[in-house]
């Protein structure tokens, strides 16, 4: 692990009992609409993983749903919800903080049997520990922005993507700020639970990391069809905010909403757009969240 990597884990191990708390009250609520997203992919794109409750499920080897990756797991949000549908899952985590506030939410949420669906493990999300060719679905949500080698993180998720397999990243364009200062937010107003947690040390990795200086979808999607050309199709979709969007107010322009279109995904309050490249679709002048959605053939 280099400088950088051990700098990161410990700003995670400090965040991680907090940033669970907002997890658990996630899994009660899906309050930001990730879990309603990830459903509607799965539905969509690979209706063979489309998620079962377990009362649902046969027995045995038979309530396996699939194989499932959560790069960058944190506290568990995709772990606990993905294995009570069941998903066997391998959680992976560079943070030892995050790992523990895991296994606790596994512990709180699953049934002893739900939780033997679960690994976690410690390591590198860049190169995750699993054999080529070997996950039905990759998932992860905040982790590929503070990664030193996005690059390298997606070819590794692309190898490890079975045939018709899914790789799910929800995403954001932080700290895009340092390159765009229309961007800036103050995360000491918009991030819960901080317990005293000094946010300026993120922001000071930030300013190391590659992702703080490229736009976003855009670049996700030229960078996997660099890597994979046709051999995946990849999607993405950038979250709309409502006019009164707390988290949105800081920056004007985040608070103007593009009119209702055809294409739109409405889940309950949340909306998402497909992002195209050629702007044919009217976006945010600040695309804050968004997702990526690519597909192994």
């Amino acid at each position: 692990m280099t400088v950088l990597h051990n700098s990161i884990s410990a700003y995670w191990d400090q965040r991680a009992a907090s940033y669970s708390r907002e997890i658990a009250a996630e899994l009660h609520s899906d309050q930001r609409g990730t879990l309603a997203f990830l459903r509607y992919l799965l539905s969509t794109f690979a209706p063979h993983l489309a998620l079962k409750d377990d009362s649902a499920l046969g027995q045995g080897q038979a309530q396996v749903q699939g194989q499932a990756l959560d790069l960058g797991c944190g506290p568990g949000l995709f772990s606990v919800f993905l294995a009570s549908h069941g998903f066997s899952v391998t959680a992976l985590d560079g943070s030892e903080g995050m790992l523990a506030q895991a296994r606790l939410n596994c512990e709180h949420f699953l049934s002893a049997e739900q939780q033997e669906r679960v690994t976690l493990v410690s390591g590198d999300v860049a190169h995750p520990p699993v054999a080529e060719g070997s996950c039905d679905l990759i998932v992860a949500r905040d982790v590929w922005w503070n990664l030193p080698k996005p690059q390298v993180a997606y070819a590794h998720a692309l190898k490890a993507l079975k045939s018709q397999g899914l790789l799910i990243i929800f995403d954001g364009n932080y700290y895009y700020s340092y390159q765009n200062p229309a961007y800036y937010q103050d995360y000491t107003k918009t991030h819960q639970n901080l317990d005293g947690v000094n946010v300026a040390e993120m922001e000071r990795i930030a300013q190391t990391l590659p992702l703080s200086y490229q736009l976003r979808p855009a670049y996700d999607l030229k960078v996997i069809s660099d890597l994979a050309g046709d051999s995946v199709s990849a999607h993405a979709w950038v979250e709309l905010k409502a006019p009164d969007d707390s988290a949105a107010a800081s920056t004007a322009t985040n608070t103007v909403v593009p009119a209702t279109s055809s294409a739109d995904v409405v889940l309950g309050s949340h909306r998402w757009r497909p992002f195209t490249p050629d702007n044919s679709i009217a976006l945010p002048e600040i695309i804050d969240k968004f997702v990526v959605c690519v597909q192994k053939h």
